[in-house]
């Protein structure tokens, strides 16, 4: 068999928690769901999208200051395990 395509990886782990500023605010809406406790899908549902509606504009500024701390720190580490 015989591959015509060949697919280049990445030099950096795809899922390093150095670049995913998404799974931070996730967290926070599931401990104030955990905290609140909607029982039903539907209770959910509402839940997260009023919640995230709420979250202010000075949260998603701090992440993206932490974010481009967090890629300079990957790329200084050469793709590697950042500590900063």
């Amino acid at each position: 068999m015989v591959y015509e395509h060949i697919i280049k990886l990445l030099p950096w782990p795809s899922q390093s928690p150095e670049l995913n500023s998404i799974g931070t605010l996730w967290d926070e809406l599931k401990w104030r769901m955990h905290k609140t406790g909607p029982r039903t899908l539907n209770d959910q549902e509402k839940f997260y999208k009023d919640e995230w509606s709420q979250i202010p504009c000075s949260v998603y500024s701090n992440l993206m200051k932490h974010n481009r701390r967090g890629l300079s720190a990957v790329l200084l580490a050469n793709g590697g395990c950042a500590k900063y």
